[in-house]
């Protein structure tokens, strides 16, 4: 399948969950990619843990500002149940909660959100994202990037 195409042509080993992410996330990946290439280019951010290294576009979003939101989602989503994780409809009112009690909107953190944990401003929707990645692996880019990049 095309998961495994991705892990096999991957420069180095990939951790093991990167199986798991790239079945979760390779067919909404697929809808943007034009060729293999195209799909084996947009899922690298997939094939290691920890944050990435963002682009130049995606390190544009990652500001001092960005990442204290950054910040205040990644404790957020570090005090929620498990459960909330479940799948991309359950955790879809969750996210928007968040969103809610900060009085933020998407444009607010959607893009550094997105950046800090693909290292692109293009990728599949932010929660189908946090879902595959699980949230400890989410908490653990956001943290890094916001290390790296403003707090």
């Amino acid at each position: 399948d095309l998961a495994d195409d991705i892990v096999k042509h991957a420069n180095k080993k990939p951790p093991p969950q990167s199986r798991l992410w790239l079945t979760a996330l390779t067919p909404l990946l697929a809808e943007r990619a034009h060729t293999l290439v195209e799909l084996r280019a947009s899922a690298a951010w997939l094939l290691h843990e920890g944050a990435p290294h963002p682009d130049e576009a995606a390190s544009a979003t990652l500001t001092e500002d960005s990442c204290s939101r950054l910040m205040m989602f990644a404790t957020f989503l570090s005090n929620t149940d498990e459960t909330s994780l479940i799948n991309t409809k359950v955790f879809q009112p969750v996210f928007q909660s968040f969103l809610e009690e900060n009085r933020l909107k998407m444009k607010d953190i959607g893009l550094p959100l997105r950046a800090a944990l693909t290292g692109t401003k293009t990728a599949p929707s932010i929660t189908d994202i946090i879902v595959a990645l699980g949230k400890a692996e989410a908490v653990l880019r956001i943290k890094q990037i916001c290390n790296r990049y403003g707090t």
